[in-house]
């Protein structure tokens, strides 16, 4: 049976039929007629995440896809079987700031001759986000709406205002001064550390990739970093499995819970004490 915390891309590999719901509850969804955006994309996005983009409800979503595939059950008898726009998923007004501001302190991000060149953007949003400097809002300009974005970067202190312009969707990030998330796990790092400040990070975000594709890009990247270089991956679930690996390649990492599926890990070389 499908849920809606199920990813696309599980979805649509258990059930290749159910691509047919996606394409008609929204114009968004046309590019997963494309294998290889499908296969880039679909591994981000659960099937709530998919509703939101289609302006629709989870549960009718749900209850579509399980119709399509045969999976229909009592409990999913009472929702609604026919995809309808919801008024409850309406946007909030503009914020007043965003038309103040002044041209240089907007970084636009067009990401859609990307997505035409069947190129993954991410690594080019997370690069942009990451030079923001203070009091500057990004503004991306996608052909569909990134609601997976819309967690990653709220988790890094980022709140958003979208709308829709002849088809394109233009997303404001706008930092908001906080981070959600306090509690931090140390696991097999010494504090001799956390005070480094020439400290070289390169950053992989392996955030909704199904296994083992998140240990294999992780163990993939290390040995490719410079002496003194740190790698700071971005995961929605703690990789425990990962740990012994990481031990016996002589890495010590910690692990900080941000919020709920977001994680962020730090891994250096084990230094002799």
């Amino acid at each position: 049976m499908i849920t809606s915390e199920m990813k696309v891309s599980q979805v649509l590999a258990q059930y290749p039929e159910t691509i047919e719901v996606f394409l008609q509850a929204s114009p968004a969804f046309g590019k997963l007629k494309n294998p290889l955006l499908r296969k880039m994309l679909t591994p981000r996005v659960s099937v709530a995440q998919a509703a939101k983009i289609a302006n629709i409800t989870p549960a009718a979503l749900v209850a579509a896809l399980n119709t399509a595939c045969g999976s229909v059950s009592e409990s999913l008898a009472s929702e609604p079987a026919e995809i309808e726009n919801d008024p409850a998923l309406s946007r909030h007004e503009r914020p007043e700031f965003l038309s103040l501001l002044r041209p240089e302190q907007i970084v636009l991000v067009d990401v859609r001759e990307d997505i035409n060149r069947n190129t993954d953007p991410f690594k080019k949003i997370m690069l942009a986000v990451k030079q923001l400097a203070d009091g500057q809002v990004m503004h991306l300009v996608n052909i569909f709406e990134p609601v997976p974005l819309y967690d990653v970067l709220s988790h890094r202190g980022f709140e958003h205002w979208t709308e829709e312009i002849g088809g394109d969707w233009h997303i404001f990030f706008y930092r908001t001064g906080r981070v959600e998330g306090v509690e931090e796990k140390v696991s097999s790092i010494p504090n001799r550390h956390d005070s480094t400040m020439e400290e070289k990070i390169f950053e992989l975000d392996v955030s909704g990739l199904e296994p083992p594709e998140p240990m294999m890009r992780i163990l993939a990247t290390l040995p490719t970093l410079d002496e003194g270089t740190s790698l700071l991956v971005h995961h929605h679930r703690e990789p425990k499995m990962l740990y012994p690996h990481l031990t016996e390649r002589g890495y010590e990492w910690i692990t900080t819970e941000l919020a709920e599926n977001s994680y962020r890990i730090v891994i250096r070389i084990k230094k002799d004490d």
